[in-house]
């Protein structure tokens, strides 16, 4: 067995624990790669497993480098770490497992490093293929649209976020999220679409629209100079929050 023989290593920043297995050298000097990566931080985690159902291997000009980063990981090497993920990406006729496994990488080393811009680039190559289990495909895509919006990087994060309740993901966060990525984005039809469809379910249900969304239904109707759209939010706001701010917006229309 040559110096690759297998071991497991994980590198330990806080909610993140990336599990790689040494690789093992077969005799026509390709790798089997098993790499667990979990928790890409935020809140989330995720785990990955090799599909038992068929062998699949990295060659040497891809293990060795994904090897070393084991230990550089263990060192808070961060930088170090990354160039090693970038000699094995740099292996030519990659296959789609190599390719895979190199993004898994880098998106753990991404996370531990706090580099968000790589790590949502890992992760959109990661969730453009087919080998993300039912468990870590919208884990993936939550981890994925959180970066983005933390960012800043509203207009990238909603398509993920749209993306997620299409595949029929539940999540507590996510509508709040993307009504908010709507709002700070200017897309003022999405957000009235959104408050509309909000507040009937609410009130067929016999409860009351909050108060700070109907506020952002006036404002809409404001930024937009849709006088209708502002009268009826405002309509709403005598009606479940009567008060003398809102009372005198009303006259004062008159």
């Amino acid at each position: 067995m040559s110096r690759f023989a297998a071991r497991k290593w994980c590198a330990a920043p806080p909610c993140n624990h990336l599990i790689h297995e040494r690789l093992t050298m077969s005799k026509h000097r390709f790798a089997r790669v098993a790499v667990l990566v979990a928790a890409l931080c935020l809140p989330f985690a995720a785990t990955y497993a090799a599909d038992a159902k068929k062998e699949e291997f990295a060659r040497e000009v891809v293990a060795k480098p994904l090897n070393a980063v084991s230990d550089l990981m263990k060192a808070q090497k961060y930088a170090e770490a990354m160039e090693k993920v970038k000699e094995a990406d740099a292996a030519k006729d990659k296959t789609a497992y190599e390719s895979f496994t190199i993004e898994r990488t880098r998106a753990a080393v991404a996370q531990s490093s706090g580099d968000m811009a790589t790590l949502a680039k890992a992760l959109e190559a990661l969730l453009a293929t087919d080998r993300l289990s039912a468990t870590e495909r919208p884990m993936f895509m939550r981890t994925l649209y959180a970066s983005y919006y933390n960012s800043k990087e509203y207009t990238k994060a909603i398509p993920w976020m749209t993306k997620f309740i299409a595949e029929g993901n539940k999540d507590d966060q996510v509508g709040a999220l993307l009504l908010t990525s709507y709002y700070v984005s200017n897309d003022y039809p999405n957000v009235v679409k959104t408050l509309h469809a909000e507040f009937a379910e609410l009130i067929a249900a016999g409860k009351v629209p909050s108060e700070d969304h109907i506020n952002m239904l006036r404002n809409c109707g404001a930024k937009t100079k849709d006088k209708a759209l502002y009268a009826e939010a405002l309509d709403m706001l005598v009606t479940y929050y009567p008060s003398a701010e809102y009372w005198d917006d009303v006259l004062s229309r008159l």
